[in-house]
């Protein structure tokens, strides 16, 4: 397949060539592409040695034998029609003499009408004769070949990429009209796709997997958007329901005070009014009246108010004539001393009666217009339709949308090939930054762990002795697992059955091995009383499996940052019937999504194993080093003086499990915050604002995230196991005493001992860690730098896009009954490029009518004589495999038949 893209530039369309058909391990074809020649003219015989190129002279000289010699004048018809045959294939290559589309000649000149080979861009691939075309048995039923058909355009300059960025091209693929044809999809195995003609090719995109995040992506968006639309409906219809039912509410509320305490409100305003007037008052009863023709318009703030009002001028007045009439009227009692306002108005029971109707009354109007307002407001049914309306078009689109996209990934498959034709030199150039800092991690790491590996590092012994002796051996290592492990089993708090399976797993490990390096610096302080162990060395998951994971991430990625791998894919793409026998695919030109799709995968495997490198590292400070410690310790004490002190507790191993998380915790918190700072501020340092600075700035950040996370857990870890210990320093009395009062003096002295080995082997191995992560983070912040500059200068290199579609058919024989053996007859397959590129081009297949009658005849009356068909046998069975032969062209009949015709008639020569 490779041979199909070799960016060649299609030829105009009104240029006369020939496109050949090929086939792996097969023959090529040639067929004509805009302008097909008039193929005429009957197959004719090859050269033979069994015939004369001088057909006369043969003849004659047959004939004379024949008369000579009267035993083969009975066959003489036989030599007449050798002489014949002869004659009428050189009749036949005269009369094609004319025709620049074949060769001409006499019958043994070797020459033979065939149509020409041109190497061409267009070609088909299918089995082919001699001739360079598909033989068809004139006289047979119709048969079908499986042939791949391929085509292609490109731009006619170069430009920058950029140009052609979301860019696709729509290819439409007319078939045959005088054939029938059906599309065969290729088939695949790995990355190895054979097509319906034979071709193989080696994919390197998935154009499916595009396919399939776009429609998860846009499933996505519409469930959102349709959701956002529901949502909005649906809180505006409650919003609506609410309203009007506290608009009722307060309605009804107001309607039932203003018909019993409105009504009694009027009806003592109106009294009030009678004896304000009888008073023959002139200041106050204008007010009174005021008051009650509010109250009668249901207005009964301005009904109080003019009331208030009346009240005051009725107590101003009370000393004029009549005064006190008017007091007594509109307050509803009689005037005397009081001299407050207030007095007189809780007084009087006209004034109390009407607060006591009013401030009901007031309070529904005021909640009324409250409500009322809040109706007018709220959201109308004209905007909650559309809302639905919206969310219920939304969904149809998604539903539509996701129709496409099912019939996309269901649909049949073409092999696309898209070829930036990109100087190779750029994209090199381009990709080596990236493709150098993504090597370097492994070294850094491969270097770093052998450097936080280190005797210096992993071994601790004591220079001090704990006053007394060891009982360590193989069988007290053993016994003390069994002891561990049954202790485990009889706990039910869960924090100290794990304590105890792992000291359980520890001494079971050294009594394995109890000739190790492990067990035995531990025996050595038998008889010396000197404590010493071998803190497990850091791994990255399983025999280093996370790094070896890494390198392959590392080795893939740098197999991708190469010019072929980004300035060219092969895929396969979805292919739709139209049903009117064209059919479409849309191929994408889009160099940038070919590079993402190229590294994207890529680029997210390494991230997220250069996180399960940082959680593994992180894991074994934060929790390998303590249980080792906790393990080793409960160990050892209990193999102090052959266990005459007191027993190991649970609560002295959860003391001396959070003293080593309180000081490895410190040191992983700060590193780990200054590692994801580094990260953010490289982040930070990538100031672009378009699609590929974000994604670049997107793997640092995702980098920064999963530090800050480890920090931010080492920084909880810490605080709890302060908060366990009641302290900070582990020096203090406060951390010793816990751990004299569960082990006595010979824990504290333990204790003592154990921190300040523990705090200098944590501080070597932090160091050797720091350095490591240092080297990594730098190299991360090289690889994001790396890939943002390569994803910018791709946009910038220049391009001149060549699109090469391989389509495989099912493709039905024309009809060639009314063509002459020999002669050729065509199917042509057009293709139409537009959009990004453009083009058209037909591919042309050739078919050679072939006629076996003659031959099966003479074969047929040759086998019937028993004399000549022993005689024969060699030529009969080489004739019987033209026959049978579906790729024979009518020269191999004519040759076969002119062969038994040449060999009978020696027979009766």
């Amino acid at each position: 397949m490779s041979a199909k893209y070799d960016g060649r530039s299609s030829r105009q369309t009104n240029e006369v060539k020939r496109y050949k058909m090929y086939k792996s391990g097969r023959q090529w074809i040639t067929a004509g592409l805009s302008t097909l020649m008039v193929l005429t003219g009957m197959a004719l015989i090859d050269d033979t040695d069994k015939v004369s190129a001088d057909t006369t002279t043969g003849s004659t000289a047959m004939a004379a034998s024949a008369a000579a010699n009267p035993a083969s004048a009975a066959d003489n018809t036989l030599s007449n029609t050798t002489s014949e045959a002869v004659s009428s294939a050189n009749a036949q290559v005269s009369a094609n003499s004319a025709s620049d589309s074949y060769a001409t000649g006499s019958l043994g000149s070797s020459a033979y009408p065939t149509l020409d080979s041109v190497a061409t861009d267009n070609t088909v691939s299918a089995d082919v004769n001699d001739q360079n075309a598909i033989s068809v048995d004139k006289n047979a039923d119709a048969t079908s070949n499986a042939v791949d058909v391929t085509t292609s355009a490109s731009a006619t300059s170069s430009s920058a990429a950029s140009t052609y960025n979301n860019g696709s091209v729509a290819v439409t693929i007319a078939t045959p009209s005088n054939a029938t044809s059906s599309l065969v999809s290729p088939t695949q195995s790995g990355s190895t796709v054979t097509t319906a003609g034979g071709s193989t090719a080696t994919v390197t995109s998935d154009a499916l997997a595009t396919i399939e995040k776009a429609s998860s992506a846009a499933a996505s968006s519409a469930a959102a958007a349709a959701n956002s639309y529901s949502s909005a409906a649906t809180s505006q219809a409650a919003a609506l329901q609410n309203a009007q039912s506290a608009a009722s509410s307060a309605q009804n509320l107001l309607n039932s005070l203003s018909a019993n305490q409105g009504v009694d409100l009027i009806n003592i305003l109106t009294t009030a009014v009678a004896n304000v007037q009888s008073a023959q008052t002139q200041n106050t009863l204008p007010l009174m009246q005021q008051a009650l023709s509010a109250a009668k318009a249901g207005d009964y703030q301005a009904a109080l108010s003019a009331y208030n009002s009346a009240a005051s001028s009725a107590f101003d007045y009370v000393n004029l004539t009549r005064g006190q009439s008017e007091f007594a009227a509109v307050f509803g009692t009689s005037y005397s001393t009081l001299t407050s306002l207030a007095t007189y108005t809780s007084k009087g029971t006209v004034s109390q009666a009407i607060i006591n109707d009013t401030t009901p009354l007031i309070a529904a109007s005021s909640a009324n217009s409250a409500a009322q307002a809040a109706l007018a407001a709220a959201p109308t049914s004209a905007q909650i339709a559309a809302n639905q309306s919206a969310a219920a078009e939304v969904t149809s689109q998604a539903t539509s949308l996701a129709d496409s996209y099912a019939a996309l990934l269901n649909a049949d498959m073409v092999l696309v090939n898209v070829n930036y034709n990109a100087n190779a030199t750029a994209t090199s150039s381009a990709a080596a930054t990236a493709a150098a800092a993504a090597a370097s991690m492994s070294s850094t790491l491969t270097n770093g762990i052998a450097a936080v590996n280190t005797d210096a590092n992993l071994k601790f012994a004591a220079t001090e002795t704990v006053g007394g002796t060891f009982g360590f051996s193989k069988t007290y290592f053993s016994s003390y697992a069994t002891t561990a492990a049954a202790t485990a089993a009889a706990t039910s708090d869960a924090t100290e059955k794990a304590m105890w399976n792992t000291v359980a797993a520890f001494a079971s490990s050294l009594a394995a091995d109890s000739t190790g390096t492990a067990a035995t610096a531990m025996m050595a302080g038998n008889s010396s009383g000197k404590i010493a162990g071998i803190i497990p060395a850091l791994t990255l998951g399983d025999n280093n499996s996370l790094l070896t994971q890494l390198q392959n991430d590392i080795t893939t990625l740098n197999g991708i940052l190469t010019s072929d791998k980004l300035s060219s894919a092969t895929y396969l793409n979805p292919i739709i019937d139209n049903g009117d026998g064209t059919l479409s695919t849309n191929v994408s030109v889009d160099p940038n999504q070919l590079i993402h799709d190229n590294i994207d995968v890529a680029v997210a495997n390494l991230t997220s194993d250069l996180t399960a490198i940082n959680t593994a590292i992180n894991t074994y400070v934060n929790t390998t080093i303590p249980d080792f410690v906790t393990a080793w310790y409960a160990t050892t004490y209990t193999a102090y003086n052959n266990g005459t002190k007191a027993s190991m507790t649970a609560t002295a191993m959860k003391l001396i499990s959070q003293a080593v998380s309180l000081t490895v915790n410190n040191k992983v918190a700060a590193l780990s915050a200054g590692y994801a700072q580094t990260l953010l501020n490289a982040a930070n340092a990538i100031t672009g604002t378009d699609a590929n600075s974000l994604y670049a700035k997107n793997i640092l950040l995702q980098l920064s995230d999963a530090q800050q996370s480890m920090s931010d857990t080492a920084a909880s870890n810490y605080n709890a196991a302060s908060a366990y210990l009641g302290t900070t320093d582990l020096t203090s009395s406060t951390f010793t005493s816990q751990i004299k009062t569960q082990l006595g003096t010979i824990g504290g002295l333990f204790t003592s001992i154990i921190t300040d080995l523990v705090n200098t082997s944590t501080t070597n191995i932090s160091n050797a860690v720091n350095t490591m992560m240092t080297g990594v983070t730098q190299s991360e912040i090289n690889l994001a730098n790396g890939i943002n500059s390569a994803l910018v200068a791709f946009q910038n290199i220049a391009v001149s896009p060549t699109v090469t579609v391989t389509a495989g058919f099912d493709t039905g024989t024309p009809d060639v009954s009314d063509v002459a053996a020999g002669q050729f007859a065509t199917t042509t397959y057009s293709a139409t490029y537009t959009g990004a590129v453009t083009g058209t081009s037909a591919t042309v297949i050739a078919y050679q009518a072939i006629d076996k009658t003659q031959l099966q005849a003479l074969v047929n009356t040759t086998t019937a004589n028993s004399n000549l068909a022993s005689v024969m046998a060699a030529q009969l069975t080489a004739a019987q495999q033209v026959l049978t032969n579906d790729n024979a062209s009518q020269q191999d009949l004519n040759q076969a038949y002119a062969n038994l015709v040449a060999q009978r008639a020696r027979q009766f020569h």
